[in-house]
């Protein structure tokens, strides 16, 4: 997942924080993020690491971050224990929702994204291939990232958690068919940069 190559986390003067959810009652934040630090997956422990690391575990509710940025999160439809992030700061609002199936009460999933500048959608499958064969995997298909999106007012979506599977080619396909007249749609890159 990245951690154990994050090179602040082996400096002493620096301070992480984690935020996340608890993904089952015998599994912590720090029980999982931390079990990446052991011989079965890397050669450094987490014993040895130096950076001050706290995590803090978080649920459904609106936190405020200081500085007049407040989040809000909302509980996705997964397999596993997985959150929908909404940021919002200075007017500007971004939001994100990927791990997730499409939610069989839409509203609930439009109120969380309503009015977004932007929103990063699970868009792993097109609708064919999520009905005949993906339901359940927790997993979205483009279309409805689409119909929510439209259906929310907002004003960019990126396309994102592609299938592994996919080519460019194909991605450079659904590009063509996967665009509204509504809003601005793209399918998210790596080294995208996005201004608000």
């Amino acid at each position: 997942m990245g951690f154990p190559f994050f090179s602040p986390m082996y400096m002493p003067e620096v301070r992480v924080k984690i935020f996340g959810p608890r993904t089952s009652e015998n599994d912590s934040l720090e029980k999982i993020i931390g079990g990446q630090w052991t011989h079965n997956y890397f050669p450094v422990l987490y014993e040895d690491l130096a950076a001050q690391v706290e995590y803090i575990e978080i649920k459904e509710d609106t936190y405020n971050l200081g500085g007049g940025l407040v989040l809000k999160t909302k509980s996705l439809l997964h397999p596993v224990a997985c959150l929908g992030y909404r940021f919002e700061y200075k007017g500007k609002v971004f939001c994100t929702v990927y791990d997730t199936e499409p939610f069989t009460d839409m509203e609930e999933i439009i109120d969380f994204i309503k009015d977004a500048d932007l929103l990063v959608h699970d868009a792993q499958y097109t609708e064919a291939e999520y009905r005949s064969s993906k339901s359940g995997w927790g997993h979205s298909y483009m279309e409805y990232a689409l119909d929510i999106a439209e259906k929310g007012k907002v004003k960019r979506l990126a396309f994102f958690h592609h299938d592994p599977d996919r080519t460019d080619k194909q991605i450079d396909l659904f590009s063509q068919r996967y665009n509204s007249s509504k809003l601005q749609s793209f399918f998210a890159k790596e080294k995208d940069e996005i201004f608000l």
